[in-house]
C-alpha cells in the first residue's frame, strides 16, 4: 500500500457485491466523501459510508497502558490501517448499477470536484441551492425544485439541529424562482424574516367559510355528547340555508348569530330577543323541521349554547365574521407566513386544516381551468412546521386528513408538502411514507432513525448510524429532488430568523440590573 496515488484511497477488500464493496487503505477518507472504482473498462461512483480505524499491533487484548505507548514508539504507524464500506451508487455517466461487483484489489479513488459538479451542479432554472457537500466543500449542492414540490419533502432533525435554517434557505432559492409559499408557523419562527418577499399575517377565522367539523372543532364539542353534536349539525344547515338561499336578506356575516339563534330556540322556545332582525329565519321551511325535530333537546341545548359563547371569548380577536376567504390573504409569489402563536394545538389544527381543504380545493379548480383565488393560480408549496402535532401517528385530527390527502394527491393539481419536525416517531406513518424526499439532520433517538428509515428505503443501515453524530446544519439529502444520496452542508441563512435558544443568562442578568437600577434610584 506504500506506493498509493495522492489522489488514490485505497483498494477493494473482501467480498464486494453490486451494491457495496468493503476497502482497506492507509489514509483515512471521510464520511460521505465520493470516490471511483475502475475495473472492467467502467468508471463507477461511490460514496464511504462507513469508516472505521486501527492499528494490528494495538488489539483489544492489551490492558497495559504503558504497553501501549511503548508499541506506539516502536510501530511508528506502521501497522495503522483503515477499514470502511462504499456504497456503489452507479456507473460514472448514468449511475446505472453494474451488473458485475468490482474484483478485490481494485483501486478506489478520490471523486474529482469537475465530475461532482457535473453530478450535483446547476442544472437550468429548475434547481435552487442548498448548500455544499460535506466532504467537497467547494463543490455546491442544487436540488430540483420541481421534484421537491411534485414528490413532497420532510426536513427532520431533533431541536437545534438547524430546522429552522433549513426551511429559512429552502424559502428563499424557491421565492428567487418566483414560488408561492405557505409557511404554517407555530412558534412565530419566520414572521419577521428576513425575506425579499413578505407576508406574515395572523389568520382571521370566518366562521362562514368553515366547514361543519372544522366549526364544531373549534367550538370543542364532545363527542360523546351525541345530543349537541346533532343539534349543532341541524342548526348549521339552518345557518347555510338562510345566508346562501334566496328567502332571506340575511349576510353571511350573520352565520353564527343564525345557529345561535336556532339552538336558543331550541333552548328556550322563544326567539331570542336581542335578534329581532333575524326573525325571518323563522319563515324558512328547514327552520321549522329542525325546531320541530328538536323539541326534546332542551337541556343539551342550553350546554350547547355555552360552548358557543367560550368559543367567542376564547377566540375574541380572532373570529372576525367580515373577514374575507381566508386564501384571500395568501400572496402569488410571496413566502406566506400563516403565524399560529397564538393558538393552542387543537385551534391550530383547525386552522390548518381549513387552508388545506381550500387550498386543495382550489387547485384542482385551477387544473379545470375554472375562475380561482389569485394566490392559487399557480402551483403552491406548504411548510408545515410541528408535523407531529398536525398529523400525529396515534390519533386522527382534521390536518391529518387533509394532509394524508394533499401526499396522495397533491402533486396532480401542483400542491406540494413539506412536512418539519423534530419527533418524527410521532408523525403518522402513512403521511411520512407518502413523502419522497427527505432532509435529515442529526437525530439521537434510535426509534426516531428507526422511524424514518422504514419510510424511506434509500437511508441505508450505514448513513442511518451517521445521524447523531453530525453537526449542526449538517444534512443527509435522499429523494429523486437529488441525483444521489448527499451528504450536505445547509448554507446558513443570512438575516433575520427565530426559532434559536433564548439566552436565559442574558436574559436573567438584564433583568437583575433592572431591578439594581430601579432600587438605586429609590435609594437616589
Amino acid at each position: 500500500m506504500s506506493g498509493i496515488h495522492s489522489n488514490e484511497v485505497g483498494r477493494v477488500v473482501g467480498e464486494p457485491t453490486t451494491t457495496i464493496a468493503p476497502f482497506l487503505s492507509k489514509i483515512p477518507p471521510r464520511t460521505g466523501e465520493y470516490v471511483i472504482l475502475r475495473y472492467d473498462g467502467i468508471e463507477v461512483l461511490g460514496m464511504v459510508e462507513y469508516v472505521v480505524r486501527g492499528n494490528a499491533a494495538l488489539t483489544g487484548e492489551i490492558y497495559d497502558v504503558d504497553v501501549i505507548d511503548k508499541i506506539r514508539v516502536l510501530d511508528r504507524g506502521r501497522n495503522e490501517y483503515v477499514r470502511g464500506v462504499i456504497k456503489i451508487l452507479g456507473d460514472a455517466k448514468n449511475f446505472r448499477i453494474p451488473r458485475i461487483p468490482p474484483p478485490p484489489g481494485t483501486k478506489i479513488y478520490k471523486a474529482d470536484n469537475t465530475l461532482l459538479e457535473k453530478i450535483f451542479g446547476k442544472k437550468g432554472s429548475r434547481c435552487i441551492k442548498i448548500g455544499r457537500l460535506l466532504s467537497h466543500e467547494d463543490v455546491p449542492v442544487y436540488l430540483d425544485a420541481n421534484m421537491m414540490v411534485t414528490r413532497h419533502l420532510a426536513i427532520l432533525a431533533i431541536t437545534g439541529a438547524g430546522k429552522s435554517n433549513t426551511v429559512a434557505v429552502l424559502s428563499r432559492e424557491l421565492s428567487k424562482i418566483g414560488a408561492t409559499l405557505v409557511i404554517f408557523d407555530m412558534h412565530a419562527d419566520y414572521v419577521r424574516s428576513d425575506f425579499d418577499k413578505l407576508n406574515s399575517f395572523e389568520p382571521r377565522i370566518n366562521p362562514y367559510y368553515m366547514s361543519l367539523g372544522e366549526l364544531g372543532h373549534l367550538l370543542r364539542l364532545d363527542s360523546r355528547a351525541h345530543k349537541q353534536e346533532r343539534i349543532f349539525r341541524l342548526a348549521y344547515k339552518v345557518a347555510k340555508e338562510a345566508v346562501e338561499g334566496n328567502r332571506t336578506s340575511i349576510a353571511p356575516a350573520r352565520f353564527v348569530d343564525v345557529i345561535k339563534y336556532v339552538v336558543y330556540r331550541v333552548a328556550t322556545g322563544e326567539p331570542p330577543s336581542d335578534m329581532p332582525d333575524l326573525e325571518e329565519v323563522e319563515d324558512l321551511e328547514i327552520y321549522k323541521k329542525v325546531t320541530d325535530t328538536l323539541k326534546g333537546f332542551k337541556n343539551s341545548a342550553y350546554n350547547l349554547l355555552s360552548r358557543i359563547e367560550d368559543f367567542e371569548e376564547r377566540l375574541k380577536g380572532i373570529i372576525d365574521s367580515q373577514s374575507p376567504d381566508a386564501l384571500m390573504l395568501l400572496r402569488r409569489g410571496y413566502i406566506n407566513v400563516v403565524d399560529l402563536s397564538r393558538f393552542d394545538e387543537e385551534d391550530a389544527d383547525v386552522i390548518v386544516s381549513h387552508y388545506l381543504r381550500r387550498i386543495l380545493y382550489e387547485r384542482k379548480r385551477a387544473r379545470l381551468n375554472e375562475q380561482v383565488v389569485e394566490s392559487m393560480a399557480t402551483p403552491v408549496f406548504l411548510i408545515l412546521e410541528e408535523a407531529h402535532i398536525l398529523a400525529p401517528k396515534d390519533r386522527s385530527t382534521l390536518s391529518k386528513h387533509w394532509i394524508g390527502r394533499i401526499a396522495r394527491e397533491g402533486r396532480k393539481f401542483g400542491v406540494g408538502l413539506c412536512l418539519v419536525s423534530q419527533r418524527p416517531k410521532g408523525l403518522d406513518p402513512d403521511a411520512l411514507s407518502q413523502v419522497n424526499n427527505m432532509i435529515i439532520l442529526k437525530l439521537v433517538e434510535p426509534s426516531d432513525q428507526r422511524h424514518v428509515q422504514q419510510a424511506s428505503e434509500q437511508l441505508s443501515e450505514d448513513l442511518l448510524q451517521q445521524l447523531p453524530s453530525l453537526n449542526v446544519g449538517e444534512a443527509i439529502i435522499i429523494g429523486p429532488m437529488t441525483p444521489l444520496p448527499v451528504m450536505v452542508k445547509i448554507d446558513k441563512f443570512e438575516g433575520r430568523l427565530g426559532g434559536s435558544d433564548i439566552n436565559v443568562v442574558d436574559e436573567w442578568s438584564r433583568g437583575h440590573m433592572e431591578e439594581e437600577g430601579s432600587l438605586d434610584d429609590l435609594v437616589g
